[in-house]
């Protein structure tokens, strides 16, 4: 409760700047997001407009519908290795041992994009990190 009047005061400011947002007690959020642990919690602030997310997995699995549609074969395979002449990839070698030369490459393999570039001597800063996410409460505040 202590930190109630600091969101009061912000949701009006973003209400006054345009937002499209709602100040919700604990009740109400319990209602609109039943998965929510709202213990403890005196309210919370909900964008209702303007804001976003995004589905990857659905984002990709558009791409891909697209891409079979206009004639994409699409060939499921781990990539082993990289041939180059100078700056262009010509080849790539599949977990099979099957070679498949290429006019053109695009590096999606996501987290794994940093290794697929190492593979043509590029570096390329993106790999996988563990990550955690930890929620903490005062025994106080019960």
């Amino acid at each position: 409760d202590a930190g109630l009047p600091v969101l009061q005061e912000n949701h009006a400011t973003q209400k006054a700047c345009g937002a499209d947002n709602v100040l919700l007690d604990a009740k109400e959020l319990k209602v609109r997001f039943p998965y929510l642990n709202t213990q403890g919690v005196a309210a919370g602030c909900f964008g209702q407009s303007g804001e976003g997310w995004l589905d990857p997995h659905s984002l990709m699995s558009l791409f891909r519908k697209s891409a079979l549609s206009q004639g994409v074969e699409m060939i499921n395979g781990r990539v082993m290795a990289l041939t180059t002449n100078g700056a262009a990839v010509t080849s790539l070698t599949l977990q099979s041992g099957e070679v498949i030369g290429v006019g053109l490459l695009v590096n999606a393999a996501g987290a794994g994009a940093g290794a697929v570039a190492a593979m043509a001597g590029i570096d390329l800063p993106v790999g996988l990190l563990l990550g955690l996410n930890v929620g903490l409460s005062h025994p106080d505040q019960h």
